[in-house]
């Protein structure tokens, strides 16, 4: 009896936590911007890399969106990677450990704050927050179409439509010159 009351106790706290977790609300305080990160040394680091940051400084709330995780530890890493044949995955962090673990590396990190209102911040946290769960974060990544750059433009314009304005801009160069450059 003890332990049938313990099992139904830990499945109402677990619950709980991820329907509370999910259906938090931002404040007036909340910030959300993208975050460009400077090429490091390693083939997978190369080319930088983007992430979503949430901040709020009333809900103690610092963490990083990183659509650039992956398992070190998959046979044959290089050589998926380069096929596109490697899935990544949406995992949340503190901002303090990202930062940390890019200065360590002697890598900038740049922060471009969004300019959104209370109900369009709520829609991209709520969406991001549905995207980090277990059965919704992994991507077969793909370096041109499907990696933390293009994930980062695909939502924020699934969430505002035209609303959301890339700048554009003309290259002189085609994409395979400006590759070579690595």
């Amino acid at each position: 009896m003890k332990k049938l009351f313990k099992n139904i106790l830990l499945v109402i706290i677990v619950f709980f936590f991820f329907t509370n977790s999910y259906s938090q609300k931002v404040s007036e305080h909340t910030e959300i911007s993208v975050l460009t990160c400077s090429p490091g040394p390693e083939l997978y680091t190369a080319f930088g890399h983007s992430a979503f940051r949430v901040r709020d400084s009333v809900l103690k709330y610092d963490y990083v969106y990183n659509y650039g995780s992956f398992n070190f530890n998959i046979p044959n890493f290089y050589a998926k990677f380069i096929r596109g044949d490697l899935y990544y995955m949406l995992a949340l962090e503190r901002y303090v450990s990202f930062e940390k673990s890019y200065s360590k590396d002697n890598r900038d990190v740049y922060e471009q704050v969004l300019e959104l209102n209370l109900e369009e911040k709520q829609k991209l946290y709520k969406y991001l927050q549905l995207k980090s769960r277990p059965e919704n974060r992994e991507y077969l990544y793909d370096f041109f179409f499907d990696n933390c750059a293009t994930r980062i433009r695909d939502d924020l314009s699934k969430q505002y439509g035209d609303s959301m304005i890339f700048p554009q801009k003309e290259y002189s160069v085609t994409l395979r010159q400006m590759l070579n450059s690595y």
